[in-house]
């Protein structure tokens, strides 16, 4: 099965902060999963016309920061069986973003900084 799920990192703050490479990516998605709602460019990506929906319910769900990462890798590697997924998380993947760690065993065909 070949899935592909595009993790774009929304950098550390405002727009300015995101890369050009990782906004087209999401103007070009369908539809965007974000790990969080409560970052500085979600007003940004609304008034652009991205269509997002946020894992932000999982942390009212689940009661420890695991349980809500593994679930929302879960729900992301599901959707990808469907189709390519573009999942959106604050900051860089790669720099203190645990999350990505529950990702590195699924078969990425990209991730954007």
């Amino acid at each position: 099965m070949n899935r592909t799920i595009k993790v774009v990192g929304l950098g550390p703050g405002g727009m300015n902060y995101l890369t050009l490479e990782a906004l087209e990516t999401l103007e070009s998605a369908g539809l965007v999963y974000l790990r969080t709602e409560k970052h500085p460019v979600v007003d940004k990506l609304r008034e652009r016309g991205i269509n997002f929906e946020s894992y932000d319910a999982y942390y009212e769900k689940y009661e420890t920061f695991e349980e809500v990462y593994w679930n929302v890798a879960k729900d992301v590697a599901e959707k990808s069986e469907k189709g390519p997924v573009v999942y959106a998380v604050p900051g860089n993947p790669f720099v203190a973003e645990k999350r990505w760690n529950t990702f590195r065993p699924l078969p990425l065909k990209r991730v954007l900084t």
